[in-house]
């Protein structure tokens, strides 16, 4: 297994990293990357950015926003946060976040910290969280990333992220609000990010040594092509503002939450569009091109039934998404 540990801070430059060595990884070989970034919000694949940040708190505290290849919400990122990758082959089991988990709750445990697994993708510590994770999956591996909050600032985490308690009544898709803790403001001694990543690389390499890559071994030409094209840009990170007529969302715990949105005017719902914080192994493009331009509930069921639902988007029965449709269709 490859360990490879950031030298930058910056979150395009990171996440850039981490789809290079996904790709550039054979797929029986394995990596774990370990990084940090300066203030950041990175947002899920399939979220409307503009309903997860405030713009103004993000020029007020010099926030950049960035969009990761996985699904799951909103995270805020800054120094106090220790992030880890970990690729490994694709067993076929979809987000399986608990053995992932395992190495980081064991670091916990070291410092006295009894964490667990929470319902979807959270690590908690009581009824607090402390850490979360998401996965992206394609060419028979699997990417897991997460994060461990060594320090925080909830204020300024409020601030800058839409954090509502329950799924509003309007357009907006914010993630689900989760009381937070740290592992600072939970033990007497002082702990530097950059010592529990040691103990976290121990727990992950605990049946043996890594073998080092650097970030400068990584292709650096690919890194600086990856920022360029995608993680720098602002038609990837922000998309474009939705203006269209039919808009209905709805929370289910297994899969999280959902939102459709449509023009209805012609009695078929077009220009679809299907955003939220859930996880999905299959592009959610796909399932947007499959379902564009339904008309009635009988060709929605239809259209439905010739897919696998649970591979766009897992947890979700198709009675439920089926809700999120204009009843006059």
């Amino acid at each position: 297994m490859y360990l490879t540990v950031s030298d930058q801070f910056n979150a395009a430059f990171n996440l850039a990293l981490e789809e290079r060595l996904f790709y550039m990884l054979g797929k029986e070989e394995s990596q774990v990357l370990i990084w940090r970034n300066s203030n950041a919000v990175i947002i899920g694949k399939n979220q409307n950015a503009f309903a997860e940040v405030n713009p103004e708190a993000l020029r007020k505290y010099g926030t950049e926003l960035v969009r990761r290849l996985s699904g799951g919400g909103a995270v805020y990122h800054d120094y106090g946060n220790l992030n880890y990758t970990v690729i490994v082959p694709y067993r076929g089991e979809p987000y399986d976040f608990h053995s992932f988990s395992e190495p980081v709750r064991r670091a916990l445990n070291e410092y006295g910290i009894e964490a667990r697994c929470g319902r979807r993708n959270d690590l908690l510590v009581g009824e607090r969280k402390i850490g979360g994770c998401a996965q992206y999956i394609r060419d028979g591996k699997v990417l897991h990333h997460g994060c461990v909050l060594i320090d925080a600032d909830p204020a300024k985490m409020d601030e800058i992220l839409r954090i509502r308690k329950k799924a509003p009544e309007g357009p907006e898709i914010p993630s689900v609000h989760s009381k937070i803790t740290w592992l600072n403001s939970l033990i007497q001694m002082r702990v530097e990010p950059e010592h529990f990543a040691k103990t976290l690389i121990g727990e992950f390499f605990a049946d043996g040594g890594p073998a080092v890559r650097l970030p400068k071994d990584c292709g650096e030409e690919e890194i600086r092509t990856l920022v360029e094209q995608r993680y720098g840009k602002r038609e990837w990170n922000w998309g474009t503002p939705s203006d269209r007529h039919w808009k209905k969302e709805t929370y289910v715990p297994e899969a999280g939450l959902i939102l459709v949105e449509a023009d209805t005017g012609s009695g078929r719902a077009e220009h679809l569009r299907i955003s939220g914080d859930f996880f999905g192994i299959r592009p959610i493009r796909e399932l947007e091109d499959a379902l564009e331009g339904v008309s009635g509930a009988g060709e929605l069921r239809r259209r439905i039934d010739q897919l696998d639902l649970q591979s766009y988007i897992r947890g979700m029965s198709v009675e439920e998404f089926a809700t999120l449709f204009p009843p006059c269709l």
